[in-house]
């Protein structure tokens, strides 16, 4: 769904983040070649596991973060770098 996203609204995944509450959200914006993955505590996102998971994906190529809630991702993601 990235991908075809990517393709369809000309994004450059390798400058683009997801936002997400579960571990599989964020491994998606890393096997897509996103730049990083923002962690929300909302849904299942509460869960420390799901939590922990997501930061676990972090690597040279991808940044994992995690916030309180979709209303922190200004503060966490560059929108305009």
């Amino acid at each position: 769904m990235l991908l075809r996203a990517a393709d369809m609204l000309s994004l450059e995944l390798g400058r683009s983040w997801i936002v997400g509450d579960r571990v599989g959200d964020i491994a998606a914006g890393r096997n897509a070649g996103l730049a990083g993955g923002l962690h929300v505590a909302t849904g299942y996102g509460n869960d420390m596991a799901q939590r922990a998971g997501s930061l676990s994906l972090a690597g040279p190529a991808f940044a994992t973060l995690a916030a309180p809630s979709v209303a922190d991702v200004p503060a966490h993601i560059p929108l305009f770098t």
